[in-house]
C-alpha cells in the first residue's frame, strides 16, 4: 500500500509527522511519502529519502491570497503525481487537496489528522476580527459534511473531538507522546561537545518555535525578578517576533548575559540536550483558547528527560498528567512572578526536582510514550490494507459470477 502524507504548512520533518507516524509506517514495509512546502535549507532539493520516507518538495510561489491558491494547486499537482493509494492530510487545506484527488481518482483513501483546535485559531490576537467572522461558520460546515467523504478522522487531542460529526467507528485518538528510541541513553553517553555546555551551571531549556503568546516576554520578566541569579535559560527555535526583540528585552530587563537563543536542530539531537539539562519551560500565555486546548508534545519529551519543567495551570490536557504524576509545577503563565516563583523553588530544591523528574520518565515509559500510540496507528492502515484485499477479491468473483450468467444464457 503506497501511503502520503500531505502538507500545506507543516514542514517535511515534522516531529509528528516524518519521526513518529510516517516513520512507523516505514518501518511497517508500507512506501511512504511526505509532499511538504519548499523551505530555505532544501531549496535545491526536491526528492530525498529521510528515516526510509521518500520526501517530495513543492515550490511556494509567494505569499498572501494568491500566495496560498498556487501553493494549494502545487500541492495537488505534486500529490496527484506520486499517486497513493491513500492521503493522510495534515491541515484543512491538504484535506481539500486529498478530497478532491479522491473525486477525481477512484479507490483513493483519505485520512484527516487533525492536529488542532481550529475554530480558536480565529480568536488568536493577530487574526483581524471579521476573518473569524466569516471563517467559523465555514469551519462549522466543513467539518460537519467532509466526514462523510473522509475514510478516517485522527484526533491527536480529545478536546477536538467533539468539532466534527461522523461515524465514530471512522475515527480514532492518535495522541502526540514522545518515541523510546530517544530514550536509550543516559546524560554520561552524551557527546561531551554538549555535555560541557550544562557543567557547573542550573539550565533551564525551552525547545520548539517561541513567541509573545508562548511566554517569552513573561520568562524574561521572571528572570529578573528570580533570587536564583545563575539560572540560564536555552532556547531552540525561531523567535516569531524576531530575536531582535527578543535579545532587546532581555538587555532591557538585564539578562541578555542568561538567555541564549540557538537554531533548530534535528529531532535526533534535541534529547542529548534535554538530558544534559536541569529544568524544562512550557509557557503558553492564558487568554487564547488554543492554548487551553493545547497537547504539547515538549512535555512528554522533558518527562522523557527526567525533566521537571514549569507549564500552565489553565490547559485541560496538561493538568491532568501533572496533578496524577507530579511531575511538574504548574502556575498562571501570564504572572512573571509566579513563573519566577516556581523557577526559584526548582533550583533550591534540585534533589526534590529530579525527583519529579524521575517520576515523569516513569510514567513516560509505562503510559505516554509513541510506541504505544503506533501500534494503534498502524491498525489503521493494516484494517485498509486487508478491505482492499477484500475488494479486489469480490471483483474477481463478480466477474468470474458474471462469466458464468453468460455461459449459462
Amino acid at each position: 500500500m503506497k501511503i502520503s502524507f500531505l502538507s500545506f504548512s507543516h514542514r517535511y520533518d515534522d516531529t509528528r509527522i516524518l519521526h513518529k507516524m510516517a516513520r512507523s509506517l516505514a518501518n511497517e514495509g508500507f512506501d511512504v511519502s511526505h509532499i511538504a512546502p519548499e523551505v530555505e535549507e532544501e531549496k535545491n532539493s526536491s526528492h530525498w529519502v529521510q528515516n526510509g520516507v521518500n520526501i517530495e518538495i513543492y515550490p511556494v510561489n509567494g505569499t498572501g491570497l494568491l500566495g496560498r491558491f498556487k501553493r494549494f494547486r502545487n500541492l495537488y499537482r505534486k500529490a496527484i503525481q506520486v499517486d497513493a493509494d491513500c492521503y493522510q492530510c495534515n491541515e484543512i487545506e491538504s484535506w481539500v487537496v486529498g478530497l478532491l484527488i479522491k473525486m477525481v481518482k477512484r479507490n483513493k483513501k483519505v485520512i484527516f489528522d487533525v492536529h488542532e483546535h481550529y475554530p480558536s485559531r480565529f480568536d488568536e490576537p493577530h487574526i483581524k476580527r471579521w476573518v473569524g467572522v466569516i471563517g467559523k461558520p465555514i469551519l462549522f460546515i466543513m467539518f460537519k459534511l467532509l466526514p462523510c467523504w473522509t475514510d478516517h478522522l485522527i484526533f491527536a487531542k480529545r478536546s477536538i473531538a467533539p468539532d466534527f460529526s461522523g461515524n465514530t467507528q471512522k475515527q480514532s485518538f492518535i495522541f502526540n507522546y514522545s518515541p523510546l528510541w530517544l530514550s536509550g541513553r543516559d546524560r554520561e553517553e552524551v557527546d561531551s561537545s554538549i555535555r560541557s555546555q550544562f557543567e557547573g551551571k542550573v539550565v533551564a531549556l525551552h525547545i520548539g518555535g517561541f513567541s509573545r503568546t508562548r511566554g517569552w516576554p513573561q520568562m524574561l520578566d521572571a528572570l529578573a525578578l528570580m533570587q536564583n541569579k545563575e539560572l540560564v535559560i536555552l532556547c531552540f527555535g525561531k523567535v516569531d517576533e524576531g530575536e531582535g526583540a527578543f535579545l532587546g528585552k532581555a538587555r532591557e530587563v538585564g539578562v541578555e548575559h542568561r538567555v541564549h537563543l540557538r537554531s533548530p536542530i534535528p529531532y535526533e539531537q534535541v534529547f542529548d540536550y534535554l538530558l544534559c539539562a536541569d529544568i524544562g519551560l512550557m509557557l503558553y500565555q492564558p487568554g487564547i483558547q488554543n492554548h487551553i486546548f493545547a497537547f504539547p508534545m515538549k512535555m512528554y519529551d522533558y518527562m522523557l528527560a527526567r525533566l521537571p519543567f514549569v507549564g500552565p495551570n489553565f490547559s485541560i490536557e496538561v493538568i491532568p498528567v501533572v496533578e496524577e504524576e507530579t511531575c511538574g509545577l504548574l502556575v498562571n503563565t501570564g504572572s512573571a512572578e509566579e513563573i519566577a516563583t516556581a523557577l526559584d523553588w526548582l533550583c533550591d530544591n534540585l534533589d526534590e526536582a529530579k525527583e519529579m523528574g524521575c517520576r515523569g520518565r516513569r510514567a513516560a515509559i509505562t503510559k505516554y510514550n509513541w510506541e504505544s500510540e503506533a501500534e494503534k496507528f498502524i491498525q489503521i492502515y493494516k484494517g485498509f490494507a486487508g478491505s482492499n484485499k477484500i475488494n479486489i477479491y469480490r471483483c474477481f468473483t463478480t466477474v468470474y459470477e458474471a462469466v458464468q450468467i453468460w455461459k449459462l444464457t
